[in-house]
């Protein structure tokens, strides 16, 4: 314990090896960014540093903590990206009409419009809106 991100909601402080959408790595990628780096301080396990310090392909890792401090598995859990496995609170995947994305750093999200998703979103191959190979939810159900 101790380390405690700035900002404004943050009042707990993150586990050890624990980091939110806040934190910045070196190469100026935060989470749910591919190829995002996490802190490896207080990561004791060699591989998971290892691991870790290649770069995460989806952009997190079990020791990301959304707003509220949960993490991924817990009820309510907001992950800092999302993919077309990802179901809102009413049950609709990316792409269907009033989907609402997750919320991000305390901002509440809108229902989107048939096809539409936010720049949150990732394809199957981790890619972003605007990255070079992107596809659209849509056409990636095809």
């Amino acid at each position: 314990h101790g380390f405690i991100p700035p900002g404004p909601n943050n009042t707990r402080p993150l586990d050890a090896g624990c980091y939110d959408d806040l934190y910045v790595d070196c190469n100026g990628r935060r989470a749910g960014e591919r190829g995002f780096c996490p802190p490896l301080m207080g990561v004791p396990n060699a591989k998971r540093r290892e691991t870790k310090a290649a770069g995460l392909p989806n952009g997190y890792d079990e020791d990301y903590r959304d707003a509220q401090r949960r993490a991924s598995g817990d009820p309510g859990f907001l992950p800092p990206c999302y993919t077309d496995l990802y179901k809102d609170a009413n049950g609709r995947s990316v792409g269907m009409h009033n989907f609402m994305p997750p919320s991000r750093q305390g901002r509440l999200s809108q229902p989107l419009d048939y096809g539409c998703y936010t720049d949150e979103y990732q394809d199957a191959n981790f890619r972003k809106p605007g990255e070079p190979g992107f596809i659209p939810p849509l056409e990636d159900r095809l």
